[in-house]
């Protein structure tokens, strides 16, 4: 990602994160062990600005399949897999108190749905239930629809 268009955002309170419905034939899941596949093809396939190597998900996210399985999730439609999004760490942010929204992604042939709301409703509450108060993640200013979405659940701009 270009550094000069690069943003960090952060919601400043995570007691009010909302719920978010999704209707079937879609599903939000968790990792489950193969899922570094379907990672890479959605993020290969939906992000072009940044740099996706074979190596990255193990990079960003180590191998914990019992970590990932808590705070990585994938929205699927009809048992394909077509969005992810992660409740990550924070450690390298300000404090503790902070969790991190990670990596997210979704197919383009999915994007303009509305199918996003309920995957960062899933990220948000996961980071909740995983005792962080706050949140922040990092995006570029050329992502512009990621952005208003962000800012819709309450992230501003820092």
């Amino acid at each position: 990602m270009n550094v000069t268009n690069s943003v960090v955002m952060e919601r400043q309170n995570l007691a009010d994160v909302p719920r978010c419905s999704l209707q079937k034939p879609y599903l939000i899941r968790t990792y489950e062990p193969g899922d570094e596949a379907h990672w890479y093809d959605i993020h290969l396939e939906a992000d072009k600005l940044s740099n996706i190597t074979d190596g990255l998900f193990a990079f960003q996210f180590g191998l914990d399949q019992r970590e990932l399985s808590t705070r990585q999730f994938y929205l699927c439609h009809s048992g394909e897999v077509i969005g992810t999004a992660s409740a990550w760490h924070g450690t390298s942010y300000k404090d503790e108190s902070y969790g991190r929204v990670h990596w997210v992604a979704m197919r383009p042939s999915y994007q303009g749905r509305g199918l996003s709301k309920p995957l960062l409703c899933e990220v948000l509450q996961a980071l909740k239930r995983l005792g962080y108060r706050r949140a922040y993640l990092t995006t570029s200013r050329l992502r512009r629809v990621a952005m208003s979405l962000y800012k819709s659940f309450g992230f501003v701009e820092v």
